[in-house]
């Protein structure tokens, strides 16, 4: 939590200390000023009260997300029809793809993010664009890519993407993409 902090779920391990705490510094704070009956009486108002914010919370409780499981679901079966079962695909971020669908990513790169692409870039002879060539020679039918803000060689992976792939336009999955069916000279389609 300290080096990767993120958000709210974090903390759920602090809730237990929290409450222990919580709970020393009111007994203690109120200990030589209220009798025994009184701090009865606070313990007994406080759970009222607490039970009181959960009931309320409980029942005026709203998914804000359209992302449900049944939408998952969907939208899983439409990227499982997408591809037959000897098509290859890369996965950055989304490793929920590789699991729901059963299926390898294309390479051990799952996450290039924190320097891992610049680091692949030093190591692999011509840099990034070595490596992003060999995800093109490999032709993976399907791309995911979530999570690719802080990539350093965040356009190249994403003009490789444009020029070779089409968005699916799934709901919650906005960053999945599908190999274009490449036919002929596209010159000779425009005439």
């Amino acid at each position: 939590c300290l080096v990767n902090f993120q958000s709210g779920p974090d903390l759920i391990p602090l809730f237990p200390f929290i409450g222990i705490f919580v709970r020393w510094l009111l007994s203690n704070a109120f200990r030589f000023r209220l009798s025994r009956q009184h701090r009865r009486v606070l313990a007994a108002v406080s759970m009222i009260v607490l039970m009181a914010l959960i009931a309320f919370r409980s029942l005026t409780y709203r998914i804000q997300s359209e992302l449900t499981l049944r939408s998952q679901e969907m939208t899983f079966a439409e990227i499982s029809k997408a591809i037959n079962p000897d098509d290859r695909i890369y996965v950055h971020g989304a490793v929920e793809i590789l699991v729901l669908l059963n299926k390898p990513n294309l390479n051990p790169h799952v996450d290039l993010r924190k320097g891992k692409d610049e680091f692949i870039a030093q190591r692999t002879p011509g840099g990034f664009s070595t490596f992003i060539a060999q995800l093109e020679a490999s032709a993976p039918k399907l791309v995911a890519i979530s999570r690719a803000g802080r990539l350093k060689h965040r356009e190249e992976m994403v003009r490789w993407i444009e020029d070779h792939y089409d968005p699916m336009g799934l709901p919650g999955y906005e960053g999945v993409y599908l190999r274009r069916q490449e036919t002929g000279n596209p010159i000779t389609q425009q005439i």
